[in-house]
């Protein structure tokens, strides 16, 4: 009796191995033929150009798009040892963006000495202008020539469709002073006919020979349809030059869904 009961058990163990891999693979099949088609499910299932990407997904595939380009990069003195760092970059994009770019400034003397680093991540909107800016990176005593701007590479990147339109913001007006210390008010008026809830606003201050003396960040945090808005920037230190040419830049996260 005891020999029957453990060859029971025995098959019955056995009978269950069996039936939990075979209803393991009867729902594998299930899956994979029944299962509603995602952007997120590893197949090429649903019309789109390669697997999860393309077509109906968000995502963009590899080689639809074309690279950032970097227009230019400064590195500039805000005070003893300490510089910001800014770059405008071009997304030629009409249609795509990011949500999450990595970046990195790179600071370095006249013997090409690396002097000072600085990293960060961005949203990339489709088809603009826009400025990056890292404020207070310490070089301590050495000199920063030139900065460079490295964007995370291309294959790195997760570029996704983006058909929202731009927000549309008009400057009224720009007074700018230079004494005691650099002073910028800025009225602009949300022609949009959305509030926005972020918005980032940068100043960039050019001489009469287009250098950039010097850059910004704010943020407001809302802004009403048809709403006028005061921006004020300041500056530590007086410019070395005059200012001639003061740009400005609105942009809000268009990559959220």
């Amino acid at each position: 009796m005891d020999i029957f009961t453990w060859r029971a058990r025995r098959q019955l163990f056995y009978l269950a191995i069996f039936t939990a891999l075979a209803l393991a693979v009867l729902g594998g099949v299930i899956f994979w033929f029944l299962a509603e088609p995602t952007c997120f499910d590893g197949r090429k299932n649903q019309g789109e150009e390669k697997i999860d990407c393309g077509g109906p997904c968000e995502k963009k595939c590899a080689g639809e798009t074309e690279n950032l380009v970097i227009l230019w990069s400064r590195a500039i003195k805000t005070s003893a040892g300490i510089y910001d760092a800014a770059a405008l970059v071009e997304n030629p994009n009409i249609f795509a963006g990011v949500q999450n770019l990595p970046y990195k400034f790179k600071l370095y003397d006249n013997r090409n000495v690396l002097v000072g680093v600085k990293e960060g991540r961005i949203f990339v909107n489709p088809a603009e202008r826009f400025i990056i800016f890292e404020p207070g990176i310490a070089t301590k005593e050495r000199i920063p020539a030139r900065a460079v701007l490295e964007l995370a590479d291309e294959g790195e990147i997760s570029w996704l469709r983006i058909e929202k339109k731009t927000p549309n913001f008009l400057v009224e007006k720009k007074t700018f002073f230079k004494d005691p210390s650099p002073f910028l008010e800025v009225k602009a008026r949300n022609q949009s006919l959305t509030s926005f809830s972020e918005v980032y606003v940068n100043a960039v201050i050019y001489d009469k020979n287009n250098n950039v003396q010097a850059a910004s960040q704010t943020i407001l945090d809302a802004v009403e349809p048809g709403a006028l808005r005061s921006v004020f920037f300041t500056w530590r230190e007086p410019f070395e030059r005059e200012a001639e040419v003061i740009e400005i830049f609105f942009r809000t996260n268009q990559t959220k869904f």
